[in-house]
C-alpha cells in the first residue's frame, strides 16, 4: 500500500486538518473560492447575504460544511481495493440497518444493498490476489472483469500455495459457501444493478424472496473473515523482518 497523507477536509478554507469549528467562527471570513474549472463558489459572508442568489457548488468538490467534505484521491490516500471493499461492505450493512428500522422501501433497497455486498466481495478478492502474488513471488494477476468465480478460484489457489496460517480451513469453507451462492445468482455483477439482462430477460425471476436479515448475517460473517485475512497480510512485512 502506498504512503498516505493526513486528509484535509478544509479544502483550502482554513489551515486546520481534521479539526472542527462552529460555522459562525469562520463564515464571516470566507471568500469566493475558485473550483478547478475556474467557477466561483459563492459562500455568504454574513447573515445579510442570506436569500441572495448563489452560484451552485461543483458536484464533485467542497461544500459549505467542511465536516461533510469526503477526502478522496491523494487527499488522505491513495486507497486500495480493500479500502474500497470496506466502503461497499459498510454501505450494504448501513442500508439493511435502515431497513430493519423500517426506513425506506425494502423491495427496492434490496438491490443496492446486495450489489454493495457483491462489489465488496469482488474488491476484496482482487486485493487478496494482488497481495498473495507478492508474498508467493507469483505472476498471478486478477482478471479485470466483474466475474467472481475465476478470481475467487485464483485467490483460493494463491492462499493455499502461501501456506499462511491465517487462511484457516473453517474460514475458507465458510467464504467458499457464501461466495459460491453469490456467484451462482450474480456471476458478473449485473443482477442487482439492472432489472433485466442485455437480452431483456428478467433478473431474479426464479428467486422471489431475499431475506435481508439472513443476507446481513452471512455477509457480516464473511466481512469479518476478510478483515482477518487483510490484517494478517498487512502485517507480513513486519513479521518477516523480526
Amino acid at each position: 500500500m502506498g504512503s498516505r497523507i493526513l486528509p484535509d477536509r478544509s479544502c483550502g478554507v482554513g489551515p486546520w486538518v481534521d479539526k472542527w469549528y462552529p460555522a459562525s467562527a469562520f463564515v464571516q471570513s470566507w471568500k469566493p473560492i475558485m473550483s478547478s474549472q475556474n467557477e466561483k463558489l459563492i459562500i455568504p459572508k454574513s447573515s445579510g447575504d442570506a436569500g441572495k442568489a448563489q452560484e451552485p457548488y461543483a458536484l464533485f468538490g467542497q461544500g459549505p460544511n467542511p465536516r461533510l467534505n469526503a477526502c478522496v484521491g491523494n487527499n488522505g490516500g491513495p486507497y486500495d481495493f480493500a479500502d474500497y471493499g470496506e466502503g461497499f461492505f459498510d454501505g450494504g450493512r448501513k442500508i439493511i440497518a435502515a431497513l430493519k428500522r423500517r426506513e425506506g422501501l425494502l423491495d427496492v433497497l434490496i438491490y443496492p444493498a446486495a450489489f454493495s455486498f457483491r462489489h465488496g466481495i469482488e474488491l476484496y478478492v482482487k486485493h487478496f490476489i494482488r497481495e498473495l502474488a507478492k508474498y508467493n513471488n507469483s505472476d498471478a494477476k486478477y482478471e479485470k472483469t466483474h466475474d467472481l468465480k475465476d478470481n475467487w478460484e485464483l485467490m483460493v489457489e494463491q492462499a493455499t500455495s502461501s501456506r499462511l496460517s491465517c487462511f484457516k480451513s473453517n474460514q475458507l469453507a465458510e467464504a467458499i459457501s457464501t461466495i459460491a451462492e453469490f456467484s451462482k445468482i450474480d456471476p458478473t455483477g449485473q443482477v442487482f444493478r439492472y432489472p433485466e439482462d442485455i437480452k431483456g430477460n428478467q433478473h431474479l425471476a426464479d428467486i422471489g424472496i431475499i431475506n435481508v436479515e439472513v443476507l446481513d448475517d452471512r455477509l457480516a460473517a464473511l466481512h469479518e473473515i476478510f478483515k482477518d485475512w487483510r490484517h494478517a497480510l498487512d502485517n507480513l512485512p513486519r513479521q518477516s523482518s523480526q
